[in-house]
C-alpha cells in the first residue's frame, strides 16, 4: 500500500539520480569555470533538494494523516468492538476538515440507520415471540376444535338416524290416524243409527206407558164394578138370611125355600168371597200397574237422556273426525319436516365432516405458520446478532418488560433517545444481580437497571450508583413526585433512581360480553364475587384467567390480603413480617379465600406469560383477570374500546386500599464520560413530562409525575391516580410485597414458594400455610 515513506523515498532517489548526474557532467567538463558552475548548481541543487524533501515530508504527512486517522476508525469499525461512537476531529484545512465532516456524516447517517433497525428489530423479535406463542395457543385450540368438530360430526349423524326413525314412525302414525279418522265417521253414523233406533225405542215406550196408563184406569173401573158385585152378593146373602128365617118360621112348608135360600147364601158367600179375592187381584195389578207406569216414565226419561247423550256422542265423534283431520295434517307436516330435518342433518353433517377436514387444514397451516414464525424469530435473532456487531448504544439497561404493551412504550422511549442522539440497548442473557455486579467489578456497568422498592438500598452500600442531584434540582424532583416516590429514589441523601411509573396491582380487567351474557354486574364485595364465580360456573365460563406461575398466584393472592385483610393487617404481614399478622386468623381467611378461588380459574398446566392469561379475557374464554394496570396495554393492543368491550375495577377492598408498583430504573456510575453525559439525558427524557406521557400511555400506568397532562389518558388512568393521592391521604397506600416494593428478593421469593406450593398442594391445610409463610421469612429475612 502507497504511504508518504514510499513518496518521500520516490522523490529522493529521483533527486540522487539529477544529483549524480551533475557531478558526473562536472567530472566530464574540462572547463573549470563551468565545473564551478555545475558545482554551484548542484550545491543549490542539494540545498533545494533538502528543503523539498522537508517541505515534501511535512506536507505529505499533513496529507496522511486524516487518511491514517480514517484508516484506524475503519480498523476500530471493523474490530469486533465495532464502536461507530469515535468520530474524525474536523480541523485543518479546509479540504481535510471537508473530508473529515463528510466522513462523520456518514458514520453518523450509519450508526443511526443501525439503531434505527436494531429497535426496531428489537421490538421485531418481541413481537414474533410473543406470535409463536399465540399461534401455538391457536394450534392448540385448533386440534381442540378439530375433536370437537369429529365428535359433533358422528353426533349429527346419530341425529339423522333418529330423525330417519322418527319419520318412519311419522308416516306409520299418518296410516293409523287416518284410519282412525276413518273409524271416527263410521263411529258417528253407528251411533245416529243407534241414535235413531233408540230414538224409537223411546217412542214405543211412550206408547206402552200409555197403554199401561189405560190398563191401570181399566183396573180402576174392574175393581168399581167388582165392588158393585159385592155388594150385590152381600144383599143376596142377606136376603137368602132373611128367606131362611122366614122358611123357618113357615116349618115343612118352608123347607125346600129354606134350601134354596141356604144355597143362595152359599153362592153369595162364594161371589162374595171371589169378588174379595178379585179386588185384591185388580189391586195388586193396579199397583204393579203403577209400579210399571213409573218405571216406564223412567225408561223414557233414560231412554230419552240415551238419545240426547247419542246425539252429543255423535257429536263428540264428529268433533273427534274434525280434530282426527288436523292431526292428519299435522302429522303429515312433521313428517315433511323430518324429512327436511333429515336433508339438512345430511347436509349439516356433511358441513361438519368438511369442517372437521378444514379444521384439520388449519391445523396444519398453523403449524407451519408456527414453524415459519420460528424460522422468522432465528432470522430476527441473527439479524440482531449482526447488527449487534457494531456498539451502537450508548444507553444499556437490564429489564425484563417483554410484553408488546410494554416493548412498544420502551420503544416510544428508545424512539426519543435516538432522536436525542443517543441509543438504549437492552442486555441480552443473565439478568441477576450477580451479572449487574460483575459488570460493575470490571469497570463496564449498565447504564441501568430495573431495581426499584426497598432494593434501592441495598446497592447504595456499594458506592456504585449514579449521583442524579443535578437532574433532580434541575427538574424540582421534590416537587413534581409525591412524597412516598420521591423518598425511595433517594439513598445516602441523593437521588440514584427514576420512576418511569406507577401501577395499581389490585385490579379486576373484565370481558363486558361475558359479564353481559351472565346478567351480572362487576362485584364490589369478596361475597359478591364468589357468588359471580359460582354462576359464570354453570354456566361453563371460567371466572379468572391465570397463568400458573408464582409470581401470578402471588398478585391473586395479595389482591386477597388487600381486600380481606385491609391495611393494618398488610402492614403488618408483608410489611414488617409480624408472626401474629403472619400465622393469624386474618392470614387463615385469606388463605381460605385463595384456596375457594382455584376451581374458578383456568386450567394452566404448563404456567402460561401474564400477557397469555390476558388474551383469554380479550377473546371470552374468561370473564376477569386480577393484574396490575400494565394489563391495560394488551387491551389496547388488542384494538378493545375500554368501557365497550372490556371493564376495569379496583378488587373489592376494605377502604379504598392501593396496592402499587413503580416501574424504576436504578443508575449506575459511570467512568466514561460520553456514557456519563449520555445517562444523565437519559434519566432527564424518563423525567420529562413528554417521556412520562409516552411511557405509560403504552405501558398502562400513571405518571409517576404529579403534574403530567393526563388528557391524553383514558378515564380509568385519570380515576387510578386520584384514587393513588387519595390512598396516600388515607394511610392505605400498600407497597406491592409481590412486585418487589415491599420485601427483600430473598423474602420474597420465600413468600412466592409457600404461596405457590400452598396453591397446587389440596392437602395442604391453610393453617399449614400460614406456618410456611411464617416460617420461610423467618430463615431468609
Amino acid at each position: 500500500m502507497l504511504n508518504r515513506n514510499h513518496v518521500i523515498a520516490a522523490v529522493a532517489m529521483v533527486y540522487g539520480l539529477v544529483m549524480l548526474s551533475l557531478l558526473w557532467l562536472v567530472g566530464q567538463s574540462k572547463d573549470a569555470a563551468v565545473n564551478a558552475l555545475f558545482f554551484s548548481m548542484s550545491l543549490i541543487l542539494l540545498l533545494g533538494g533538502v528543503a523539498l524533501l522537508a517541505v515534501l515530508f511535512f506536507g505529505l504527512q499533513r496529507l496522511f494523516l486524516p487518511l491514517g486517522q480514517i484508516l484506524d476508525l475503519m480498523r476500530q469499525h471493523a474490530s469486533d468492538s465495532g464502536d461507530l461512537s469515535a468520530r474524525l476531529p474536523e480541523e485543518g484545512d479546509a479540504e481535510v476538515a471537508q473530508l473529515a465532516k463528510a466522513y462523520n456524516a456518514s458514520t453518523d447517517k450509519v450508526q443511526r440507520t443501525l439503531r434505527d433497525v436494531q429497535r426496531e428489530m428489537e421490538g421485531l423479535a418481541l413481537g414474533l415471540s410473543e406470535l409463536t406463542a399465540v399461534t401455538a395457543q391457536m394450534g392448540k385450540d385448533t386440534r381442540t376444535q378439530s375433536d370437537h368438530a369429529a365428535s359433533s360430526a358422528a353426533t349429527v349423524e346419530q341425529i339423522t338416524v333418529s330423525i330417519n326413525h322418527i319419520a318412519d314412525h311419522a308416516r306409520d302414525m299418518d296410516h293409523v290416524v287416518e284410519q282412525t279418522q276413518r273409524l271416527s265417521s263410521d263411529s258417528a253414523d253407528s251411533v245416529l243409527r243407534v241414535s235413531e233406533e233408540v230414538g224409537k225405542v223411546s217412542e214405543a215406550v211412550v206408547a206402552l206407558t200409555q197403554t199401561m196408563d189405560g190398563l191401570g184406569a181399566s183396573s180402576q173401573e174392574i175393581s168399581g164394578i167388582v165392588g158393585v158385585i159385592k155388594d150385590i152378593a152381600d144383599q143376596t146373602n142377606l136376603l137368602a138370611l132373611n128367606a131362611a128365617i122366614e122358611a123357618a118360621r113357615a116349618g115343612d112348608m118352608g123347607r125346600g125355600f129354606a134350601v134354596v135360600a141356604d144355597e143362595v147364601r152359599k153362592l153369595a158367600e162364594r161371589t162374595s168371597n171371589a169378588t174379595v179375592e178379585i179386588a185384591h187381584k185388580i189391586e195388586s195389578v193396579g199397583r204393579e200397574t203403577q209400579s210399571a207406569v213409573g218405571n216406564m216414565a223412567l225408561t223414557a226419561n233414560r231412554v230419552a237422556h240415551s238419545v240426547t247423550m247419542a246425539e252429543d256422542a255423535r257429536g263428540h265423534m264428529l268433533g273427534i273426525r274434525e280434530h282426527m283431520g288436523s292431526v292428519v295434517t299435522a302429522v303429515r307436516q312433521i313428517a315433511e319436516s323430518t324429512q327436511e330435518q333429515s336433508s339438512a342433518t345430511h347436509t349439516l353433517a356433511s358441513s361438519a365432516e368438511r369442517l372437521d377436514v378444514m379444521t384439520q387444514a388449519t391445523d396444519s397451516a398453523l403449524q407451519q405458520a408456527s414453524n415459519t414464525l420460528k424460522h422468522l424469530d432465528e432470522r430476527a435473532k441473527r439479524l440482531l446478532k449482526s447488527v449487534g456487531q457494531f456498539k451502537l448504544a450508548d444507553i444499556e439497561v437490564f429489564h425484563s418488560w417483554a410484553a408488546s404493551s410494554e416493548a412498544r412504550a420502551v420503544s416510544e422511549i428508545k424512539a426519543l433517545l435516538n432522536q436525542q442522539g443517543h441509543h438504549w440497548a437492552d442486555v441480552a442473557g443473565d439478568h441477576s444481580a450477580a451479572m449487574i455486579r460483575s459488570r460493575i467489578t470490571i469497570g463496564n456497568p449498565p447504564t441501568a437497571a430495573a431495581i426499584g422498592g426497598v432494593k434501592i438500598q441495598n446497592w447504595a452500600k456499594d458506592g456504585g450508583l449514579a449521583d442524579l442531584n443535578a437532574v433532580a434540582t434541575q427538574q424540582d424532583w421534590r416537587r413534581i413526585l409525591p412524597a412516598v416516590l420521591d423518598k425511595m429514589m433517594q439513598a445516602n441523601g441523593q437521588y440514584v433512581a427514576v420512576p418511569l411509573g406507577v401501577a395499581r396491582v389490585n385490579v379486576m380487567w373484565m370481558n363486558a360480553s361475558v359479564l353481559k351474557r351472565a346478567g351480572a354486574q362487576p362485584p364490589k364485595t369478596w361475597d359478591e364475587f364468589f357468588v359471580l364465580a359460582e354462576k359464570l360456573r354453570q354456566l361453563g365460563t371460567p371466572m379468572l384467567a391465570v397463568g400458573e406461575q408464582a409470581w401470578q398466584i402471588a398478585t391473586l393472592f395479595e389482591a386477597i390480603t388487600c381486600g380481606l385483610g385491609g391495611a393494618s393487617f398488610y402492614h403488618s404481614a408483608f410489611c414488617q413480617l409480624d408472626s401474629a399478622a403472619l400465622t393469624g386468623p386474618v392470614m387463615i381467611r385469606c388463605l381460605e379465600a385463595l384456596r375457594k378461588l382455584k376451581p374458578y380459574c383456568t386450567p394452566d398446566a404448563a404456567g402460561r406469560e401474564w400477557n397469555l392469561a390476558t388474551a383469554d379475557v380479550i377473546n371470552g374464554r374468561a370473564a376477569m383477570q386480577l393484574m396490575g394496570d400494565w394489563a391495560k396495554g394488551e387491551f389496547a393492543q388488542a384494538g378493545k374500546v375500554q368501557g365497550i368491550d372490556y371493564l376495569c375495577l379496583p378488587a373489592p377492598t376494605q377502604n379504598g386500599e392501593y396496592s402499587f408498583a413503580a416501574d424504576t430504573l436504578l443508575m449506575f456510575k459511570q467512568n466514561d464520560p460520553r456514557l456519563a453525559a449520555a445517562q444523565q439525558d437519559f434519566v432527564s427524557l424518563l423525567m420529562s413530562s413528554e417521556g412520562q406521557e409516552v411511557f405509560n400511555l403504552y405501558k398502562g400506568n400513571i405518571p409517576a409525575r404529579i403534574d403530567v397532562n393526563m388528557s391524553r389518558f383514558d378515564d380509568y388512568a385519570k380515576q387510578s391516580a386520584r384514587e393513588f393521592a387519595s390512598a396516600a391521604s388515607k394511610q392505605v397506600l400498600l407497597p406491592s410485597w409481590a412486585h418487589n416494593m415491599a420485601v427483600q428478593d430473598s423474602v420474597r421469593g420465600a413468600l412466592f414458594d409457600a404461596v405457590d406450593a400452598f396453591w397446587k398442594n389440596s392437602n395442604m391445610s391453610p393453617q399449614d400455610a400460614a406456618r410456611r409463610l411464617h416460617d420461610a421469612t423467618r430463615r431468609t429475612a
